[in-house]
């Protein structure tokens, strides 16, 4: 069976066993209330999330395992506040590094790291079809509002009416468009946006990294020799 079969198995009801990758792409997902959207085709797995919007793409071979737990844990869509095992070792002596801002700079914040990590309340929007499966996180404690699910966090791109029309032939390299809010070609913007992608493969960003005195690299940790 394809991981995509396997997928749309565990939403029928089917189930597996959650591992340690798993369980640190549910840290990802959980720990933070920013939210995040998860989609699953035959040939894609990515997740964006609340506080970095770049397409996340993870090893398809995750998305069966955690789309299994989100189904067991949340059959009515309701996630409970809860708690799982870091994915790596953790003795006493482990800290957890977090920084603040107080307004006039950053404060390092020490705390034991503890044998797992939590997260709060959340609720589970689950859209399944037969070609792709779309899955959306949101805090539970703020109110979703009348509609039926969450609007996507990426929002919607506006186009707004130029001030001259595009100075350039279809077949040119680089359309320049000329417009109150671009002063920069298309091929430009494609390029950033494929940097905004790889960008996402070094996150989350130092705000969220934690120290560990023994070494142990994970999410959201880094050894102390950094």
């Amino acid at each position: 069976m394809t991981p995509f079969g396997q997928v749309q198995a565990c939403i029928a009801g089917a189930r597996l066993s959650l591992d340690a990758e798993g369980t640190k792409l549910l840290h990802f997902m959980l720990e933070r209330p920013d939210g995040c959207d998860v989609t699953v085709t035959p040939d894609a797995f990515f997740i964006q999330y609340g506080w970095h919007l770049a397409h996340h793409h993870y090893k398809y071979d995750l998305a069966p395992r955690v789309v299994s737990w989100l189904c067991d844990a949340a059959p009515a869509g309701y996630l409970a506040a809860g708690s799982l095992p870091w994915w790596f070792p953790t003795t006493p002596d482990l800290e957890r590094e977090t920084f603040v801002d107080r307004g006039g700079g950053m404060v390092v914040h020490h705390e034991p790291l503890g044998s797992h990590w939590s997260y709060g309340p959340r609720r589970i929007w689950l859209d399944a079809s037969p070609g792709r499966v779309v899955i959306k996180v949101r805090d539970a404690t703020v109110d979703p509002g009348p509609d039926a699910a969450p609007a996507p966090l990426e929002p919607p791109i506006e186009y707004l009416a130029g001030e001259r029309p595009v100075r350039a032939a279809a077949s040119s390299p680089s359309v320049t468009i000329s417009c109150a809010m671009a002063g920069w070609s298309a091929s430009r913007a494609g390029d950033r946006r494929r940097r905004d992608d790889r960008a996402g493969e070094r996150w989350p960003p130092p705000s969220h990294l934690e120290r560990v005195p023994n070494g142990a690299r994970s999410v959201g940790a880094r050894p102390s020799s950094w």
